[in-house]
């Protein structure tokens, strides 16, 4: 029998929606199935949205074995250490953007600029504060998350102003129904992955998810799996639709292996 039989094998998974349940807990059926897959060689990670530190919130259930994708892919961290290995940035520039984009989607409320130190809130009118954020070495800016109101959808109209904005300038996609993010060309999950699936000397990479910014990552990989949950578009690029993500879509993926 062999002792080591995912070794090659590399998991990389969308967090919210996926690896996580609709309540943010991380079953107990996912969490055994990713220590199995650990201890056969195998190496788990995520490509989550979030910040990296998101992921040691759940350091009690389990531990990335690898570098962790995070802020759709512009940042690649080590787990516990946040120490960079990769990430992509952009320059004061995508300020002047700001008013610009208000003006022309009346439905944005809220711009979050997320930096190495956090993200920084920056309000409909409230122009002032982008010239308070100071970008250096230290602090760099991964992406613009422009939002509506909590619980709205965004609307055609400003889909598709971001789909022209950023055509050619950036990656731009939606996390979730009610906002939208860019940021450079070199980011996102896609990019992340194949970069770790290399760095790793990965021979199979499969990855999972369920929303818009996980549809290039699910399209590039060895093994592309949506969850049953997810939009129809993401489950169109997969290779297979497994369970949802309440249903411990992760083990089941894992068994399937």
């Amino acid at each position: 029998m062999n002792p080591k039989p995912y070794e090659g094998c590399l998991i990389c998974t969308d967090m919210d929606g996926t690896l996580l349940k609709t309540n943010k807990e991380l079953s107990r059926e996912n969490a055994e199935a990713i220590k199995r897959f650990q201890l056969g060689g195998g190496l788990f990670t995520v490509a989550t949205g979030r910040y990296w530190d998101f992921v040691e919130e759940y350091k009690h259930c389990f531990v990335p074995n690898t570098a962790v994708i995070s802020l759709n892919g512009c940042a690649i961290t080590e787990y516990g250490t946040a120490r960079f290995l990769r990430y992509t940035t952009m320059d004061r520039s995508c300020f002047d953007d700001a008013r610009f984009i208000f003006e022309s989607c009346p439905q944005l409320t809220m711009l979050l600029v997320n930096t190495s130190k956090g993200f920084v809130p920056v309000k409909r009118g409230e122009y002032q504060r982008l010239e308070e954020i100071e970008i250096n070495h230290e602090n760099r800016i991964f992406k613009m998350t422009y939002m509506c109101l909590p619980d709205e959808i965004l609307d055609e109209h400003t889909r598709q102003f971001f789909a022209e904005f950023s055509k050619d300038r950036y990656n731009c996609e939606q996390s979730w129904p009610g906002g939208m993010e860019y940021y450079p060309l070199e980011g996102g999950k896609h990019n992340a992955v194949n970069w770790l699936k290399a760095k790793t000397n990965s021979q199979k990479l499969i990855c999972i998810g369920d929303f818009e910014n996980d549809i290039e990552m699910i399209k590039c990989a060895d093994v592309g799996v949506a969850v049953a949950n997810g939009l129809e578009s993401v489950r169109s690029a997969a290779d297979y639709v497994t369970a949802s993500n309440d249903e411990n879509a992760i083990a089941r993926v894992i068994e399937g292996l």
